[in-house]
C-alpha cells in the first residue's frame, strides 16, 4: 500500500497566518487587568476589519440586534444561511467576523 504524500507547505499562507499571530499577540499585549470591554471589543475588531471580503452588504437589525444580509453574486434568491455569532458578550462583530462568510460561490446546496 503506497503512503501519501504530505500536502506541501505554501509559504506564501505560512507568511499570512504568522502575520495575523504576531497582530493578535500586539493586540493581547496591550490588554490589562483595567482594559474595558468596550476597548476589547474594539481592538479585535480593528484586529480583522481589514481583512473582512468585499460582500455586498445589507445593514439591518432585528430586534434590535444589528446585523447584515451578505449575498453571494450567484447564490439562489430562494436559500439562505442564517449565521450566529455569539461572541460570549466579549468580543467579536459582524465586522471581526466577516470574512467567515461563504466566498462569492456558495456551497452547491444554494447554487
Amino acid at each position: 500500500m503506497a503512503s501519501k504524500q504530505p500536502t506541501p507547505i505554501d509559504a506564501a499562507e505560512v507568511a499570512e497566518v504568522s502575520e495575523v499571530v504576531e497582530r493578535l499577540r500586539a493586540t493581547y499585549g496591550r490588554w490589562t487587568r483595567t482594559t474595558t470591554i468596550e476597548q476589547m471589543r474594539d481592538d479585535w475588531d480593528d484586529l480583522f476589519r481589514g481583512r473582512a471580503q468585499p460582500w455586498p452588504i445589507d445593514r439591518l437589525e432585528a430586534g434590535g440586534v444589528p446585523g447584515e444580509w451578505i449575498a453571494a453574486e450567484v447564490a439562489r434568491s430562494d436559500r439562505i444561511i442564517m449565521y450566529f455569532h455569539g461572541g460570549g458578550f466579549r468580543m467579536g462583530s459582524v465586522d471581526s467576523h466577516r470574512e467567515l462568510m461563504p466566498p462569492r460561490r456558495p456551497p452547491a446546496f444554494l447554487a
